[in-house]
């Protein structure tokens, strides 16, 4: 949570500089902190919601509670949505930072209840789900069918992006 909140402090900077932050790092729990920033961003100067595309072979939605590990790489989203840790969720002091109506999910591989994307709900859903429903309402994920989705091998293409 310190790292996040670390870059939380330096994001909102350069977002109160007129620049856009771009964080790069190597692990997904990082975007606790570039969510929160932005939302943060948007909701002080343009009174509006976040919206987000999450691009990853994994919802990131576990809690302490659903988490096989306790990893907080697995926790990111739901704490963007409100879920889990209490350090990660109330960055900035509020929860949550998004609405699951104002996000989609592209390359899930596979969401299941008590695993790695267990904050999702009962059961489980293969990737080709219209939509997942939970306690803070629906997060839509990108069907099967569609030329961004991969669900397992290769994952999503970027080559595949810029045709699409």
């Amino acid at each position: 949570a310190g790292v996040c909140q670390t870059l939380v402090e330096a994001s909102s900077a350069a977002f109160d500089a007129g620049a856009l932050p771009l964080v790069l790092g190597g692990d997904h729990s990082l975007a606790a902190g570039s969510v929160s920033a932005s939302a943060a961003w948007l909701r002080r100067t343009r009174a509006k919601p976040l919206g987000l595309i999450w691009v990853d072979a994994h919802g990131d939605m576990n809690t302490p509670e659903t988490s096989p590990s306790g990893n907080v790489h697995g926790m990111p989203f739901a704490a963007s949505l409100g879920m889990g840790p209490e350090a990660l969720a109330n960055i900035f002091g509020y929860a949550p930072k998004l609405q699951a109506a104002n996000c989609v999910l592209i390359g899930l591989r596979k969401a299941v209840a008590g695993c790695n994307d267990g904050a999702l709900g009962e059961g489980g859903i293969g990737g080709g789900e219209d939509d997942i429903s939970d306690e803070v309402g629906k997060v839509r994920v990108l069907p099967r069918e569609h030329p961004l989705h991969h669900p397992v091998e290769g994952g999503c293409q970027i080559s595949r992006i810029v045709i699409a």
